[in-house]
């Protein structure tokens, strides 16, 4: 377990030796970054749970809900600030 980062209370990791570290949900090999290229569209997440069964509803309900509390007001500054290193 060496080398792996755990994201988001677990529901996203990135391991140097799956995909070269580009973070992933957690027991699966789906980069997080694909949720996001399907949201757009208003039916964006079930199509993903389709195409990506591997992922589970509650992943993405709780990568959300970690997201929802980093851009709320106060926390918001705090996140910019550790992204802009």
């Amino acid at each position: 377990m060496t080398g792996i980062k755990s994201y988001f209370g677990g529901v996203v990791i990135a391991d140097p030796e799956l995909l070269g570290g580009v973070p992933v949900f957690a027991g699966t090999r789906v980069p997080v970054e694909i949720l996001f290229q399907y949201l757009p569209d208003m039916n964006g997440i079930e199509v993903f749970l389709d195409e990506f069964p591997s992922v589970s509803p509650a992943q993405v309900q709780e990568l959300l809900a970690q997201l929802e509390q980093v851009f709320q007001a106060g926390r918001l500054e705090n996140f910019h600030a550790s992204i802009a290193g």
